[in-house]
């Protein structure tokens, strides 16, 4: 229950984060169109299955980019089985609970360079994965305590991202610039959301 729960709130919310980022970005939103018309073609009407997604590889790195700056859940949640020095003056006794703050993980600028900004290129010659294998970026956990839904969220994300961006042309709405949307955020449910929910002008074809 608890999964089915977590997917309700987590990924609507990396969808809207994975959204705003591309429409505040308009040299990745051409990026991502350029790729689908040359992969998939330039009729609108084709939707776009889970086989076509090895080959949208731009497409990937702006997932990744978007759980970067945006996880899911910012705080997961350990329990230590036993005792451990981790260094720096850290000790973590047993049976302790800990909080691992993915979100500043993601941000950290000493890992990351201009953490700050959206810059999906950053993974093209890059291997890190968001998987849980490298510390960098573990959106959804690590280890036995990963997110059980791990590998539906990394096949609906870019699958619904690749058909809104294929099959529609996408606005703000009149009178707001990128530069207006509110990035504020605020923790619902199991994930951290939008505080001003999305709102964007569907362009007719």
């Amino acid at each position: 229950m608890d999964t089915i729960l977590g997917a309700t709130d987590t990924l609507p919310s990396s969808l809207e984060w994975a959204m705003v980022e591309i429409v505040r970005n308009s040299e990745v939103m051409k990026k991502m169109k350029e790729e689908l018309e040359r992969v998939i073609g330039n009729d609108r009407r084709r939707m776009i299955k889970v086989s076509d997604l090895p080959g949208l590889k731009y497409l990937a790195m702006v997932v990744k980019e978007s759980l970067r700056l945006h996880p899911p859940g910012p705080l997961l949640g350990h329990k230590s089985s036993e005792e451990c020095d981790i260094g720096g003056g850290l000790y973590v006794p047993k049976d302790c609970n800990v909080l691992v703050n993915v979100w500043a993980i993601g941000r950290d600028c000493e890992v990351w360079t201009n953490a700050e900004e959206f810059l999906p290129e950053r993974f093209e010659s890059s291997f890190v994965d968001v998987k849980g294998s490298d510390f960098r970026l573990i959106p959804f956990g690590s280890g036995r305590r990963a997110c059980p839904g791990i590998n539906f969220s990394l096949t609906m994300i870019p699958l619904v991202l690749a058909n809104l961006m294929h099959c529609f042309d996408w606005e703000l709405p009149d009178g707001i610039s990128a530069s207006q949307i509110d990035m504020q955020e605020k923790y619902e449910g199991f994930a951290i959301t939008m505080a001003t929910p999305l709102t964007l002008k569907l362009v007719a074809l």
